[in-house]
């Protein structure tokens, strides 16, 4: 997951979060809401900190709407991060069929399952900078231009060297699942200085 640089400032608290329910700080709701602006950045050459990775325009049309996290029903020591999203389906997001196409499925799924994480990271005191081991999509149902998706992300299990979230995909306009998904990351290794 790529986390906001030490040198970085922090999102300014003037980020409208009002649109944000659920029950972590606001401060992590601000973090969260506002990723393209304070997560997952580069400082240009001009000093100035941009989001411009790939896919970049598609990830900012995200809008959160709930960041939570809450008591684990399984296991009552432990925690599950929670982050719900909408966005519309438009044109770039779209194949010749003009249905969501299926890479970009999995780019919102690994994007979202990142929020998740950080949640429950950011609300438990914890920080982990980890990378993709395996993301497994499921594609349930087309989903066409001009729908409306709901992105539900929540966390399995938030380890010292693993991490695991699970997101679903739901269309509002027709109220069918889209595609679910499992997404397991770790931490990376060191790079090796010789060969």
């Amino acid at each position: 997951m790529s986390y906001r640089p030490a040198n970085q400032p922090p999102p300014s608290k003037d980020l409208d979060i009002s649109h944000v329910s659920g029950n972590v700080s606001d401060d992590l709701k601000r973090l969260i809401a506002y990723p393209c602006e304070s997560l997952y950045t580069a400082q240009g050459e001009d000093g100035k900190w941009t989001f411009s990775g790939y896919n970049a325009e598609i990830f900012k049309r995200i809008k959160i709407t709930e960041v939570s996290v809450e008591k684990n029903a399984l296991e009552p020591k432990k925690f599950t991060g929670k982050v719900v999203c909408e966005m519309d389906v438009e044109r770039d997001m779209i194949n010749p069929d003009g249905v969501l196409q299926g890479g970009c499925t999995a780019f919102l799924a690994d994007m979202c399952t990142n929020l998740s994480l950080l949640a429950l990271a950011g609300h438990t005191g914890g920080e982990q900078n980890s990378t993709s081991q395996a993301l497994n999509v499921i594609y349930h149902a087309p989903s066409l231009l001009g729908d409306r998706l709901r992105i539900v992300s929540t966390t399995i299990s938030l380890g010292a060297r693993t991490m695991s979230a699970r997101v679903e995909m739901w269309s509002m306009k027709y109220h069918r699942l889209i595609a679910s998904a499992v997404h397991m990351k770790m931490l990376p290794s060191a790079p090796q200085t010789k060969l």
